[in-house]
């Protein structure tokens, strides 16, 4: 199209990469190698295809004007789907941070009401007060299982509760409510990993290895990055792969195929022929957000005389660049052979499937680790009981010994009052007798 549109006639020159030395362009002891060095030596004014800047191609070469940018992509296996991954389906509906910040608001508006009912019980306006009684009934309001009696007895804790029940409690139920069941329906996601940061742990721990062929090592601007760029992505895969180097093939045919079997990430960009032919296998995807990008031009050597009219072109049929752009590496017009790959289990959309027992595991690990958590907290109770019962039978005697001494010392001029010859007739006589300051709250 930019040819025609500058009416420049076009005299193809057709081979392959081999025939140049190899490789689509390759800087070898000071000369260059493969498709750019028919441009650099002028056996041709340029090549059919769009390069990125590199400091060495920047020296030998004159950039056109820049057509569109690329991204990196990763090619790899998809994954079969696990237990584990239904696992933390119901916590999807909302972000990690969303769920940090729900916890964390639940936890303060309970000790804060805990406070105000110590400061009630303080201020005589109840009669008991009990650590744990606002988790508990916080608790139960969050879940809808309130119940009707009077929440505090004061203005400031009336108002702390209904600021509680109205947003917390019952608009971030509802929303969780519908974006539960979403996430029970959504299709399955068989992506090994959903971050580029994921992706560097993968490679990092050896459980997926980074796969290359010979020359797009060699002359990838991508590989030249992943050796100087200070870019984080770049700089924490060179740590990961220092402990897991790269693995090399032939020719990406090759590559493809071990991504097929086996644990690989095969880097490419986004307008490679290596995402064509992925098309011809199955169980492979391609991942590319929040991947680095740059911006691709025509290389022509420095002395060419059609790089000016060829920018004039590029910038003239940006709207046809970036239509065909589009089309072929964003919306994955198909090219080539596609393979018919078997339909599984996983390719039948949710909503069609009935919630089986996988769908709902988390919901059912947490009923388990709430019974679990409760059986614990049973057996410790009991513990704490049966310890201090026998520690109050241990010293019952001393204790009874001191309120007698208590009672001879201060009523020694005094006749005695009464006889002491029942325990908890004792302790009654001694809380209504108005001399003797002492509370029934003993755990006679």
């Amino acid at each position: 199209m930019i040819a025609d549109y500058l009416d420049i006639n076009i005299q193809p020159v057709v081979g392959q990469s081999k025939d140049y030395g190899g490789g689509v362009g390759n800087l070898i002891n000071g000369t260059w190698h493969g498709l750019l060095g028919a441009v650099f030596n002028e056996s041709v004014d340029v090549v059919a295809s769009a390069y990125q800047y590199t400091r060495d191609r920047y020296q030998d070469f004159a950039f056109s004007y820049p057509m569109f940018n690329v991204k990196v992509v990763y090619i790899t296996r998809t994954k079969q789907r696990t237990v584990e991954s239904y696992l933390w389906n119901m916590f999807e509906p909302y972000q990690t941070a969303t769920w940090i910040a729900f916890f964390a608001s639940l936890i303060i508006q309970m000790i804060w009401g805990t406070i105000i009912r110590k400061f009630e019980f303080k201020m005589g306006l109840i009669k008991k007060f009990g650590i744990f009684e606002k988790f508990s009934q916080y608790c139960r309001v969050q879940i809808n299982q309130g119940n009707e009696s009077k929440p505090y007895s004061s203005n400031t804790g009336l108002i702390a509760f209904g600021v509680f029940a109205l947003l917390q409690a019952t608009m971030f139920s509802y929303l969780y409510q519908a974006s539960l069941l979403a996430s029970l329906l959504q299709p399955a996601d068989l992506a090994p990993f959903k971050t580029a940061e994921e992706m560097v742990k993968l490679v990092r721990s050896g459980r997926f290895k980074l796969l290359a062929t010979r020359d797009n090592y060699k002359s990838s601007w991508y590989f030249t990055d992943l050796q100087k760029s200070n870019e984080e992505h770049f700089r924490t895969l060179r740590e990961a792969i220092s402990h897991n180097p790269i693995e090399l093939t032939d020719s990406i045919s090759s590559a493809l195929n071990l991504i097929s079997i086996g644990s690989y990430i095969y880097p490419a960009q986004q307008d490679a022929y290596s995402l064509i032919l992925m098309r011809q296998k199955c169980n492979l995807i391609v991942f590319s957000k929040d991947l680095p990008e740059k911006s691709a031009y025509y290389l022509f050597n420095k002395n060419s005389t059609i790089r000016n009219r060829w920018n004039y072109g590029i910038l003239m049929n940006q709207g046809f660049i970036r239509r065909t752009f589009k089309k072929y590496f964003e919306e994955n017009f198909l090219l080539g052979d596609v393979a018919q790959c078997p339909k599984t289990k996983d390719d039948i959309p949710e909503s069609k499937k009935p919630l089986d027992l996988i769908s709902v595991f988390g919901v059912l690990m947490l009923f388990c680790i709430g019974i679990f958590a409760s059986i614990i907290s049973f057996f410790i109770e009991l513990w704490v009981f049966r310890k201090a019962r026998f520690y109050w039978i241990k010293n019952e005697s001393n204790f009874i010994s001191k309120i007698r001494t208590t009672l001879k010392t201060k009523y020694i001029h005094e006749e005695p009052i009464f006889n002491i010859t029942n325990q908890s007739d004792t302790l009654q006589k001694i809380g209504e007798d108005e001399n003797v300051t002492f509370r029934q709250t003993w755990p006679l």
